[in-house]
C-alpha cells in the first residue's frame, strides 16, 4: 500500500546533529522511498535542502546548502578546526549529488562557492577496516594562510596517516601561501598501506615552473625514495622572499629576474638520505651533494658555485664599482659543509675555498642560527685581498644598516692586502668583531713598506649618527716611490708615525667633514718631491741675482733630506700643521705651515726656507686642489735684500 507522509518539526535531531525547522515529504511505494522538498536548518544557520529516491539498497540524493557560519556547522559535524583562522570557512553555498550504498558514500557534480572561491569536483568514501577516500577537486582560488593548522611532529602525523587510504587530485588556478602567489597548481598523490606517493606536484610562480615528486614509507623512521624537485623559468621576488630567511638583507635576493634551471634528486633511509642538486641561476652554476640524518637532524655535504664574472654577480652586495677594485675574473666557491637543526640550527664550512676576481682566500666558517641574530665565526686566510678605495667625498649613505643582519667574530689573515689606490699591506692579521650593528677590527698587525703597522678600527653603525674611530701606528717603514702621486709628495725615506681620528656621519662626506684627532710623522733619509731646496740654496748663493733659477727651484724638482718632522691636529675635517720641519745633510732647512681640507681635498700651505743667513725667507704658497695646487712664490723680500747689497 503506497504511503505518503508530510513532516514538520521546529526542533529535532539526526543522531548527535541538532536540526531546526525540519520540513519535508516522504513517499513509500513498494521498496522505493522518495524524498521531496526536505529542508532543515543546521547549527551555524546553514540551510539544507534534500531531494531523492532509493533503488534497492542504493539511495540517490540531490543536496543544496547555504551557510552563513559554516565553521559552526562543520564543528557540529565533528570536524576539528583548532588552529585555523576564525575568519576562514565562514560563508558558503553549493549543491552536489550524494549516493549511499553498501558502506560507500559517493559525491558527484559538486558545484560550490566557499569564502568567495569556486569549487567543483567529486569524491568517494569507502568504509571498512581501512577507510579509503578518493577525491578530485578543482578550485579557482585557494588561500592556505590561516586554513592549515599547525603540523604535528612526524611520529604523530605518521600515525594519523596510517589509518586510511587516499587518492587525491587537486587543481587550483590561483594559490596563495605566505605571501607567495602561484598559478595553475596541481597535486596528484596517493596514500596506500602506509606508503605516501607524490606522483606530481606542479605549479607556476610568476615565470617559474616548479614540479616535485617522491615516495615516503610512513613509520617512526620514515624512508624516502625517488625524490625529485625541478625549477625552470625566471625567478620572482615572491620566490626570493619564500626561500631566503627573514634575517637576510634585501641585497641577498639575487633570484629575482634571473633564469633558473634546478634539479634536486635523492632518497634513502631516514638516517642517511642522500640528496644531489645541480642547476643554473643565470650564469651561476651550482652543484651540491649532501647526506642527511633526519633522526638526529643533522647533515653534511659539498657545495660548488661557479660564475664567469665575479664583479657582475657581486655587484648587488659590493656596488657597481666592484670591478674597479675586485678586478676582472671568475667566481669559484668550493665548500665542505656540515649542519644541524639542534639548538636552533648551525651550518659550518669545514673547508672553504673562494676565488673571486683578484681575491684568493680559504678558511673555516660556522653560522649559528639559534640566537637573536645569526652569528658567524671562524677563520679566513687570503693570499690576495683586494679592497675598494674610499670615496672620500661620496654623499651616498653608507648602508650601515647591513651590519645589523648578523653578529660575527672572524680571525683574518692576508698575505697581501691591496686597497685600490692605497699602499699594499703584507702579512696582515686582525680579528673582526661584529655585534649589535657595530664593527671592530682589533689587533691589526701588518707589514707596510718593510715596517710594522699596528692599530684598530671601530665603526658603530647602530649609533645615530654612525661613529668611526681609527688608531694606527707605523714603525720603520720604507718609502720607495711616490706615496700619494700628488705634486707635493714623499718619494723615498724611512718613516714612522701615528694617527688617531674620530668622526660621525651617514656618508663618507659627512665623516670627512667631522674628523677630529691628531697625527705625527717622522721620515729619515728621504726625498721630498715638489720643490728643490738644494737648487734654491745654490741660486740664492750666486753673486748676481738669479730670480729665474729661484722660481725654477720652487716650481718643482726634489729635495733629499735627513729628517722630516710633521705633526698636526684635525678639527672638523681640517688638518692644521703644528710642526713641519725639514733638515738636509748640508745644513739646509725648510718649514711649513697651514692647513689641508681633507673633505674637499684642498690645500692652503706655505713652505719657507732661509737659504742665506740673515736674509729674509723665501716662501712658496700652495693653494687650491691637492692634485693641482697653484704655486705662488714669495720672492720679493729676498730679492729686495739682495738688491740692496
Amino acid at each position: 500500500m503506497p504511503v505518503s507522509i508530510d513532516l514538520s518539526a521546529e526542533a529535532t535531531s539526526f543522531g548527535p546533529l541538532p536540526l531546526r525547522r525540519l520540513r519535508g515529504a516522504v513517499f513509500l511505494e513498494g521498496e522505493r522511498l522518495t524524498l521531496s522538498d526536505v529542508s532543515a536548518l543546521l547549527p551555524g544557520e546553514t540551510e539544507l535542502e534534500v531531494a531523492g529516491a532509493t533503488a534497492g539498497s542504493r539511495i540517490e540524493l540531490a543536496v543544496h546548502f547555504t551557510g552563513r557560519n559554516l565553521r559552526e556547522t562543520l564543528a557540529a559535524l565533528g570536524l576539528d578546526l583548532a588552529g585555523t583562522d576564525p575568519a576562514r570557512l565562514r560563508v558558503g553555498e553549493g549543491r552536489f549529488r550524494l549516493v549511499l550504498q553498501e558502506g560507500q558514500a559517493e559525491v558527484s557534480d559538486l558545484a560550490a562557492v566557499l569564502d568567495g572561491s569556486r569549487i567543483s569536483g567529486a569524491g568517494v568514501l569507502r568504509r571498512g577496516a581501512r577507510p579509503a577516500i578518493g577525491l578530485g577537486v578543482t578550485m579557482d582560488r585557494l588561500d592556505l594562510d590561516g586554513l592549515l593548522p599547525p603540523m604535528p611532529d612526524w611520529p604523530a602525523l605518521s600515525a594519523q596517516l596510517a589509518g586510511f587510504d587516499l587518492n587525491l587530485r587537486l587543481a587550483v588556478e590561483e594559490l596563495a601561501w605566505r605571501g607567495l602567489g602561484a598559478q595553475r597548481a596541481t597535486l596528484d598523490a596517493t596514500l596506500e598501506a602506509g606508503k605516501l606517493s607524490l606522483r606530481r606536484l606542479a605549479l607556476r610562480l610568476g615565470e617559474l615552473d616548479a614540479a616535485a615528486s617522491g615516495v615516503a614509507l610512513l613509520g617512526p623512521p620514515p624512508r624516502f625514495s625517488d625524490l625529485t624537485l625541478e625549477l625552470n623559468g625566471t625567478g620572482s621576488p615572491a620566490l626570493t622572499a619564500l626561500l631566503l630567511p627573514d634575517w637576510m638583507p634585501d641585497w641577498a635576493g639575487g633570484l629575482a629576474g634571473h633564469p633558473i634551471a634546478l634539479r634536486l634528486t635523492g632518497g634513502g633511509a631516514p638516517e642517511a638520505v642522500a640528496l644531489k642538486a645541480e642547476g643554473d641561476l643565470g650564469e651561476l652554476r651550482l652543484e651540491a651533494a649532501a647526506t642527511l640524518n633526519a633522526i638526529q637532524q643533522r647533515g653534511s655535504g659539498t657545495l660548488t658555485l661557479r660564475h664567469p664574472g665575479a664583479p657582475r654577480l657581486l655587484a648587488p652586495l659590493l656596488g657597481p664599482e666592484a670591478v674597479e677594485w675586485l678586478g676582472h675574473g671568475s667566481l669559484a666557491v668550493i665548500a665542505s659543509l656540515a649542519g644541524t637543526l639542534q639548538g636552533g640550527g648551525t651550518i659550518g664550512a669545514e673547508s672553504l675555498d673562494v676565488v673571486a676576481g683578484g681575491l684568493r682566500a680559504r678558511g673555516q666558517l660556522s653560522l649559528a642560527l639559534g640566537g637573536a641574530r645569526p652569528r658567524l665565526s671562524g677563520r679566513i686566510a687570503a693570499e690576495r685581498l683586494p679592497l675598494p678605495g674610499p670615496a672620500l667625498r661620496g654623499a651616498e649613505p653608507l648602508g650601515l644598516d647591513r651590519l645589523a643582519a648578523l653578529d660575527a667574530e672572524l680571525a683574518l689573515e692576508a698575505a697581501r692586502v691591496e686597497p685600490l689606490g692605497g699602499p699594499v699591506l703584507e702579512q696582515a692579521t686582525a680579528v673582526l668583531r661584529l655585534a649589535d650593528g657595530s664593527l671592530r677590527l682589533d689587533g691589526l698587525l701588518a707589514r707596510l713598506g718593510g715596517g710594522t703597522l699596528r692599530g684598530g678600527v671601530a665603526l658603530e653603525g647602530s649609533a645615530t649618527p654612525p661613529r668611526l674611530a681609527l688608531d694606527l701606528t707605523l714603525e720603520d717603514a720604507t718609502i720607495s716611490g711616490p706615496l700619494l702621486d700628488l705634486p707635493l709628495d714623499l718619494g723615498a725615506g724611512r718613516a714612522a708615525g701615528s694617527v688617531r681620528l674620530a668622526a660621525s656621519g651617514h656618508s663618507m662626506a659627512a665623516l670627512m667633514a667631522t674628523l677630529e684627532g691628531g697625527f705625527s710623522l717622522n721620515v729619515r733619509d728621504g726625498v721630498l718631491i715638489g720643490f728643490d731646496l738644494a737648487g734654491l740654496q745654490a741660486a740664492a748663493g750666486q753673486p748676481a741675482l738669479a730670480e729665474a733659477a729661484l722660481r725654477q727651484a720652487l716650481a718643482g724638482g726634489a729635495t733629499a733630506f735627513e729628517v722630516l718632522e710633521l705633526a698636526g691636529q684635525v678639527t672638523e675635517g681640517r688638518a692644521t700643521l703644528t710642526t713641519a720641519r725639514l733638515t738636509t745633510e748640508g745644513g739646509g732647512s725648510a718649514t711649513a705651515s697651514g692647513a689641508i681640507d681633507l673633505g674637499r681635498g684642498a690645500l692652503d700651505l706655505r713652505l719657507a726656507a732661509q737659504p742665506v743667513a740673515e736674509a729674509p725667507e723665501i716662501g712658496l704658497r700652495l693653494t687650491g686642489p691637492a692634485t693641482a695646487p697653484q704655486h705662488l712664490p714669495e720672492l720679493a723680500p729676498f730679492l729686495r735684500w739682495r738688491a740692496e747689497r
